[in-house]
């Protein structure tokens, strides 16, 4: 499934608990209820660690689900599809936020805005400038650079701003 917020697909995994493990009223409690008990995580978490330890692979969600809910044609063949358009459909919402806040708190706590990168000017010292400055920067960033560093800096100084994309151009400056 494509997770918009990771902007890559993620795998999913559901699974039928065995009734010994963990109670059908447990299962249907994480889905209605968002309740996550122990005996829940901890199935989750070895399933988790079998995945990654044989496969290589993690699951960005192992949701348990109830013999019921688990989606099967006539012939007993899993349907993925319908699994799918559940997930999108957001049928599995409480059972997702419960897990979100158990494992992932850092994905809950801090949306994506909290760590965009941003440039922001810290004012320099106009005693201590140098007289040749190379300035690497990403190339939306320079002409906003060049506005602080000129309004900040004596003129007279060599400032030369290069995109730090360009690495031919930069390797011949250094050398």
């Amino acid at each position: 499934v494509r997770d918009d917020r990771l902007g890559t697909e993620v795998l999913l995994v559901f699974c039928v608990p065995s009734e010994v493990a963990v109670s059908p009223v447990l299962v249907a409690g994480l889905h209605e209820h968002g309740k996550l008990i122990h005996a829940l995580q901890q199935l989750i978490v070895d399933v988790k660690s079998k995945l990654v330890v044989s496969m290589g692979i993690e699951p960005r969600y192992v949701i348990p689900v109830s013999d019921s809910m688990f989606h099967r044609t006539t012939s007993g063949k899993i349907q993925r599809g319908a699994f799918k358009k559940a997930f999108i459909g957001n049928t599995y919402a409480c059972a997702m936020r419960a897990l979100d806040l158990a494992f992932e708190p850092s994905t809950v706590a801090f949306p994506d805005f909290f760590v965009a990168p941003r440039f922001v000017p810290k004012p320099c010292s106009s005693t201590n400038v140098p007289h040749n400055v190379l300035v690497l920067a990403p190339n939306e960033a320079i002409s906003e650079l060049q506005k602080c560093v000129m309004a900040q800096w004596d003129i007279s100084a060599q400032i030369e701003f290069m995109d730090i994309a360009d690495m031919d151009a930069m390797e011949a400056k250094i050398r």
